[in-house]
């Protein structure tokens, strides 16, 4: 909370401080020497903050006296229109503002607050403290401070130190600075840090962006792109380039897909893309990681308002050989169906569900239910004709062994460890004959 620099009052959140060239007063000490007229204020207080001093105001408390507000208007034109010619770009990297950029007023001109974050003016500092001393600088003497980061370290210390009530919470792991709670800093998937310092001079300026890369990336991954020479900027037109080609690779999946629920199937590939959710990120599915499935069917009666749940419609085998429908349902037959989908086991012990239905009082024998019924079915076809193809596969590659089998099978029986009549069945056996 301010404290007015004149009768030491504490200025409260909805009394606005009125800033003087080199301090800061209250609302009533400012309309006693007649610096808060209803027109014109914006006028006024331009002027008051570029030229009017605490002891001026003082002089004129005490000799009761007014500034002339019609003098004080015109002075402030002047300024407005000078602002308008010097805030259009910014000093130092020629960026053009507009009303809605950050800027901050030097002594010739403005700087955008990109320039003053990315060359470390506010990191670890009195942020209000700062803007003060860089208003009585010139634009010259900022490109000075820029070009001379210890000389800028000293500043920063004697016009702006940062105070912190809690020790540090960790090390820049790049420069080696302190790290406070209340820094913006931004941390790594291995728990590494780096400060504000760091986060601007490598271009980390895209929030977002910035703490979604860290968490996926080491420190030791941050330090490989800084040697190659390369800054966030460089990382993230890199990683949009990955995601727009990734993007078209799932475009042409999709294309040759066909799709339940939000999963696509592809016979060919025989792959599954499941898309992104607010919890997990978008991946495919290969069919060699897929270990069991089983239908899931939940319904109620008209009569009997509880639900009733079967893991299996009609027949269903469900297991590392796939899953079958028969004709028959194997139980009682609800006559409303809520839910109906297909549960898919993966080899890492996780799993999802493809929900074909799942709204409330569909009839049993109503379009709904036929519909994602056919559809359940399709899908549990792809599946079964995937461990087909699979099985066929192992029996070529058992079929291909059989030689090397009759070969250990050979010595054992040269070894007396097996009979002639083994090693002639186990032969036929291995021969398929």
């Amino acid at each position: 909370m301010k404290i007015c620099a004149i009768c030491n009052k504490k200025i409260k959140g909805w009394s606005y401080p009125f800033k003087l060239k080199d301090a800061v007063i209250c609302d009533d000490c400012a309309r006693k020497v007649n610096l808060t007229p209803i027109t014109g204020s914006e006028k006024v207080k331009l002027v008051a903050k570029e030229s009017i001093t605490l002891q001026e105001v003082k002089q004129y408390i005490d000799g009761n006296k007014k500034f002339d507000v019609k003098a004080l208007k015109s002075k402030g034109e002047v300024l407005k229109n000078k602002q308008k010619e010097t805030n259009g770009n910014c000093s130092i990297c020629g960026k053009e503002l507009g009303f809605w950029n950050i800027k901050n007023s030097v002594k010739d001109g403005v700087i955008c607050e990109n320039c003053l974050k990315e060359n470390s003016f506010y990191a670890n500092v009195d942020r209000e403290e700062m803007d003060k001393f860089l208003a009585t600088q010139t634009v010259t003497e900022v490109k000075n401070l820029i070009g001379n980061s210890e000389k800028l370290q000293n500043v920063k210390k004697k016009i702006a130190p940062k105070k912190h009530s809690l020790p540090p919470l960790s090390q820049c792991a790049l420069c080696g600075q302190d790290i406070y709670r209340s820094d913006a800093y931004l941390k790594f998937k291995d728990s590494s840090y780096i400060c504000e310092n760091c986060r601007y001079k490598y271009k980390f300026t895209s929030i977002s962006k910035s703490i979604d890369w860290a968490s996926e990336h080491t420190i030791g991954d941050l330090k490989e792109c800084i040697n190659q020479g390369k800054d966030f900027n460089d990382i993230s037109s890199e990683v949009d380039q990955q995601n727009e080609q990734r993007k078209q690779e799932i475009a042409a999946f999709k294309k040759k897909s066909v799709k339940y629920s939000h999963y696509y199937f592809n016979r060919t590939e025989r792959k599954i893309y499941i898309g992104k959710t607010f919890l997990d990120p978008d991946r495919f599915v290969d069919a060699d990681e897929i270990t069991s499935y089983r239908v899931n069917e939940k319904g109620h009666d008209e009569n009997k308002h509880h639900v009733f749940t079967r893991a299996a419609v009609g027949a269903i085998i469900a297991g590392p050989a796939g899953a079958v429908i028969a004709g028959t349902t194997g139980g009682k037959i609800n006559e409303y169906i809520d839910h109906l989908g297909l549960i898919i086991n993966l080899t890492d012990g996780s799993n999802f569900e493809v929900s074909l239905l799942n709204s409330k009082n569909n009839k049993a024998d109503g379009f709904l239910v036929r519909h994602a019924y056919s559809d359940l079915n399709d899908v549990i076809a792809i599946l079964d004709s995937w461990k087909a193809t699979e099985k066929v596969v192992e029996d070529i590659q058992d079929s291909n062994d059989a030689p090397a089998e009759i070969r250990k099978y050979k010595q054992l029986l040269d070894d007396d460890i097996i009979t002639q009549e083994e090693f002639d069945a186990k032969k036929k056996q291995l021969l398929g004959l």
